[in-house]
């Protein structure tokens, strides 16, 4: 009889035992699903960015240190297009969901004193792909905030431009 009751007690616990493990394996799983896709949409668009600013840093290397036209499609000059220029957070699902920073065009990188502060390309639902100021920005990722990059070439999403300029 004593064997009887080790060998119950014995598969009580091995059935509770993969429960357990199934509980704990299914919350590892399932809390990444969980989380919102927007932060995965934010990065995107950092990286499209950083993207657009390593094109604009080659192309100004390529073109005694000035950078682009504004004359021109500037996204042509620095030789981007398709999904570089598509935001996953932009609703509208525009062909360009960023603008280039006018005030630079035709400018020689060492005119300019502090790249660090000066925009270069952001979130942007203009038309014509150029951005004069903070109108020109949009709030369209979570947490109410923008991605900009700067003529330095890093990137930040912030929902704070009070140390960012335009010239």
């Amino acid at each position: 009889m004593r064997k009887f009751i080790k060998f119950r007690s014995l598969r009580g616990f091995m059935l509770a035992e993969p429960i357990v493990i199934l509980v704990a394996t299914a919350t590892l799983v399932v809390a990444p699903i969980l989380t919102p896709r927007s932060q995965g949409a934010v990065t995107t668009c950092v990286s499209n960015q950083k993207q657009i600013s390593t094109a604009t840093m080659m192309y100004i290397q390529e073109n005694d240190e000035c950078l682009p036209s504004t004359n021109d499609n500037v996204w042509y000059l620095i030789d981007v297009g398709g999904k570089m220029l598509k935001c996953p957070s932009d609703k509208n699902r525009a062909e360009n969901a960023y603008a280039f920073n006018a005030s630079m065009s035709d400018i020689y990188l060492g005119e300019i004193n502090d790249p660090n502060e000066i925009a270069l390309t952001a979130d942007s639902e203009n038309e014509n792909n150029l951005m004069t100021g903070f109108d020109d920005i949009i709030k369209r990722h979570r947490g109410d905030c923008a991605v900009i990059s700067f003529v330095d070439s890093h990137v930040i999403a912030t929902d704070n431009f009070n140390d960012i300029r335009f010239q």
